[in-house]
């Protein structure tokens, strides 16, 4: 009874104390939960908006750095001066911008002044091998040294960059390793207590999941093309690695001449007519009913479609054919029409190879076939196109050891009045003899000029013509108009003018002596650059002739504004048109629209007694061919300048 008493008498307040222990622990808990709260996300948050994004651009900034080093190895492989610059200094822009963002996050850190130092160190090689590949005789041996050199300097300064990525990797693991920490008392609490720390486990998972999100996001954007959206070269190995036990067609196409067709507009307009590409080519493969079916943006201008399930070329072609097809409407960029023709290889898995990269390799020497057939063609590859890289890797590199090695010459063909039937001029032609064989101009002007060794060579002929006509001249011989043809390369070099102008002047042969053969399709790719370039050359003195007249544009628009002096009619039409009465109007057409505009009129691969007296009958003023001269060694023209030798007009005529 006592004890019954003692008991109702201490129960209340008994109540009170768990009830106030309880209230305290509540005030406790909230406390502690509301604290663990505030830390995670002050730890998560700077992971999120600060280590990561720093992680992001120093990774940027690493690719900018190392990139440096391919660079100048293709200035190296094509000596294109003006493609380098521009790389260049846009990298130049993207290293700086993503430094200005890296050096605020590591004040007083060893491996800032480390990176200045071997920056510089880097830009310094760069400067060096610039001049040393500007120079008019290349010191090969240096160049190497000094890629050597950049290479060391390269490695570098990757360590010092990996440097920075420990400092924010360490922050990184030490602010998930609290954060960590903090969701685990957080549970406990949970599960200790009610549902106030049930929403500071909330808030503790809806922090994590931005980061996992974030984590997430980082790895989409190194599997995907930042411009199109699309799988990138990653995915594209990935997925293939899936498809390594079932049969599949890969076919690879590429923009054909992606800068003429953006006609000087920015990159902007650049990207928008890449992503518009995607999206029209990915547009034309529903329709073809291919499960599974990708497209992949490839470096450059190059896409990439992978056909799960294939196994012959009846299925490539068709999708080929859909994508050409698809490519027939223009695409409007900043308000301009812009055609599109895609140059397409393919290649099968596993039957032309085992590997993607070979396969790659493989669609893509397919490509290069279909771009040197024709626009808009389709090729499947066969063992011959690797056999025929090789050869064409081969021609290249003997091609560039070709002037050290004294393998070029010019031959000179005459051109002659066909009114008073004496020489007026010659015309210079390239020739090449690789190991004791003559290679056609056919065959290694092209490679020239894609791979840009046309710069270097062009510069030679046009060197070694002034010389051998102001040779000529110091013997004795009459002035003669020296015909050098320039290549469209050539022509829209930023310094072409002042290159000339250093010929002239080196040489010492007049302007008034030279002409040079520009033709139509260089001369449109970029109108206004072709009319100051031409308008500069013609303030020089220097005589100025639209080469292959007839065969590309022929837009009178253009021409009535280009400062020409003379308009060279092909020698396709010329050999035709004693048996074609098209080829002989189209001849006809030019001498008429020639001397119409004041030009002179000068027809090329003249071979006959016939086609010689058509073009006397039509008001031609020159010829150059077979009939009256080939192209001959310098002192073969100069012993056929000697003897007087001279085409009788009056006697083609009667004849």
């Amino acid at each position: 009874m006592n004890a019954l008493l003692k008991w109702l008498v201490s129960a209340p307040r008994l109540l009170l104390v768990v009830y106030l222990t309880v209230f305290g622990l509540g005030l406790a808990l909230s406390w502690r939960i509301c604290h663990l709260g505030q830390e995670v996300m002050s730890t998560t948050a700077p992971l999120s908006r600060e280590k990561l994004p720093l992680l992001k651009t120093i990774s940027y900034l690493k690719l900018s750095v190392t990139s440096i080093e391919p660079t100048l190895y293709e200035y190296y492989a094509t000596t294109d001066r003006e493609t380098y610059l521009t790389r260049a200094e846009e990298n130049r822009s993207r290293i700086k911008m993503s430094w200005d963002r890296i050096r605020p996050g590591f004040a007083g850190h060893p491996a800032l002044t480390q990176f200045d130092t071997c920056y510089g160190d880097i830009q310094g090689i760069a400067v060096d091998l610039d001049h040393i590949l500007g120079a008019s005789s290349v010191d090969w041996d240096a160049a190497r040294a000094a890629l050597k050199k950049l290479s060391v300097e390269s490695r570098r300064i990757e360590g010092i960059l990996d440097q920075l990525v420990d400092v924010v990797q360490s922050d990184v693991i030490s602010g998930g390793e609290r954060a960590d920490s903090g969701v685990s008392e957080i549970v406990q609490l949970v599960v200790a207590y009610s549902l106030a720390i049930f929403l500071g486990a909330l808030f503790v998972g809806l922090a994590l999941d931005a980061r996992r999100r974030a984590e997430l996001r980082l790895i989409e954007l190194a599997r995907h093309d930042p411009v199109t959206g699309l799988p990138n070269r990653l995915m594209f190995q990935e997925m293939m690695n899936r498809h390594r036990t079932t049969p599949f067609g890969l076919l690879l196409f590429g923009i054909d001449q992606f800068k003429r067709v953006l006609g000087g507009l920015g990159l902007g307009a650049g990207d928008e007519l890449l992503k518009a590409v995607a999206r029209r080519i990915e547009s034309a493969l529903p329709a073809m009913d291919f499960a599974g079916c990708r497209v992949f943006r490839f470096e450059g201008v190059e896409f990439g479609v992978i056909l799960p399930q294939t196994e012959d070329n009846e299925e490539l072609v068709r999708v080929a054919r859909a994508v050409h097809e698809a490519m027939e409407q223009p695409f409007v960029v900043e308000r301009r029409d812009m055609f599109v023709n895609l140059n397409c290889g393919a290649a099968l898995y596993p039957r032309d190879s085992g590997d993607g990269i070979t396969l790659v390799r493989n669609a893509g020497a397919a490509m290069q076939a279909s771009r040197e057939q024709n626009r808009n063609r389709f090729r499947v590859y066969d063992k011959t196109m690797s056999d025929l890289a090789l050869e064409r890797l081969a021609l290249e590199n003997d091609l560039r050891r070709a002037i050290e090695n004294g393998e070029l010459a010019l031959h000179y063909q005459p051109q002659v009045s066909l009114e008073s039937g004496a020489v007026l001029g010659v015309e210079a032609l390239l020739r090449w003899r690789r190991n004791g064989e003559m290679v056609s101009p056919a065959v290694f002007i092209p490679h020239a000029e894609t791979s840009g060794l046309i710069i270097p060579i062009g510069l030679w002929v046009l060197r070694q013509a002034c010389l051998q006509a102001k040779a000529w001249q110091d013997a004795g011989l009459p002035p003669l108009i020296m015909a050098v043809n320039i290549s469209p390369r050539q022509f829209l070099q930023e310094d072409f003018v002042a290159t000339v102008a250093e010929v002239l002047e080196s040489t010492g042969l007049a302007a008034e002596n030279l002409e040079l053969e520009v033709t139509e399709g260089a001369a449109v790719q970029d109108v206004e650059h072709a009319i100051r370039t031409l308008t500069a050359l013609k303030h020089l003195g220097v005589h100025l002739s639209i080469d292959d007249f007839g065969t590309g544009y022929s837009s009178l628009s253009y021409l009535k504004r280009f400062t020409v002096d003379k308009l060279k009619v092909d020698q396709s039409f010329v050999r035709q048109m004693s048996d074609s009465e098209r080829d002989g109007a189209i001849v006809a057409a030019v001498v008429e629209l020639g001397h119409q505009l004041g030009l002179k009129v000068i027809a090329e691969g003249v071979e006959t007694v016939g086609q010689l007296r058509q073009l006397i009958g039509l008001g031609c003023d020159e010829m150059q061919g077979y009939y009256f001269g080939r192209p001959v060694v310098p002192a073969q023209l100069e012993e056929l300048l000697r003897s007087g030798k001279r085409l009788d007009p009056a006697a083609a005529g009667s004849g």
